[in-house]
């Protein structure tokens, strides 16, 4: 099958060559997002992590919802709230899998920092 002859502008048009336009490169202060949770936790570390939430697609948000819950058991209200409004804004993007990973991940921690309305979506 050969190209159309505007294909070339119509891939340079594409979500992945024009994501730059709209998502400027993250700077965090470790290349290591690993390190960078098992630093000290401060009022910089937490400004970072809720300008870095909404840029993250939702395969990502799961990880770092199960990272949070499970691994480091965070359970600030604050990055909950920030991480459970793009959950759910990013609801339909999910599956079934993700959706059940997600529930076990905000079970975790007690005192649940969710809302009513995430669990019951969650359901």
């Amino acid at each position: 099958m050969q190209k159309t002859e505007d294909h070339w502008e119509n891939v340079s048009r594409s979500k992945s060559f024009i994501a730059h336009l709209f998502f400027s490169p993250i700077h965090l202060r470790s290349n290591d997002l690993k390190k960078a949770f098992d630093q000290e936790r401060n009022e910089e570390w937490r400004d970072d992590l809720l300008a870095l939430i909404p840029r993250l697609g939702v395969d990502s948000l799961i990880e770092l919802a199960l990272y949070l819950g499970v691994e480091i058991k965070l359970n600030d209200k604050v990055i909950w709230t920030q991480l459970e409004n793009q959950l759910l804004a990013n609801f339909h993007l999910m599956d079934t899998v993700q959706v059940c990973q997600l529930r076990w991940a905000s079970s975790q921690l007690k005192p649940r920092p969710n809302s009513k309305r995430f669990e019951d979506t969650l359901q």
